[in-house]
């Protein structure tokens, strides 16, 4: 299992995993954050500052986490994402359609407006 914290602020529902996003952990994150979105408000942002590591199994997680917000009428962003991770979402585009920002504070300012 991997670890979720969150938090709701701004109208913004916050997850932030920690650990390594793979085959062992995507399911239970995609899981632990449906269940939360389903509960809160329908602009979230991804706090990616304690993932070291995401798989194509967490790549896929956070499809269907996009796609559940999508259908909620939200938004979905990214925050706080490593070199390693920013790269892999440069190559899968997910850069682009979410957008990735460099903090929370910018993450939600993106939401928001």
């Amino acid at each position: 299992m991997i670890e979720l914290s969150h938090e709701i602020g701004d109208g913004v529902l916050v997850l932030a995993p920690k650990g390594r996003m793979d085959h062992n952990t995507a399911k239970s994150f995609e899981d632990q954050s449906t269940l939360l979105i389903d509960k809160g408000p329908n602009k979230i942002a991804i706090d990616f500052s304690g993932v070291e590591y995401i798989s194509s199994a967490g790549l896929r997680a956070i499809l269907v986490i996009a796609q559940r917000t999508k259908s909620a009428g939200g938004m979905l962003t990214f925050c706080a994402v490593n070199e390693n991770v920013r790269n892999l979402f440069q190559v899968c585009g997910f850069d682009s359609v979410f957008g990735v920002h460099a903090t929370l504070k910018e993450a939600k300012a993106a939401l928001a407006g």
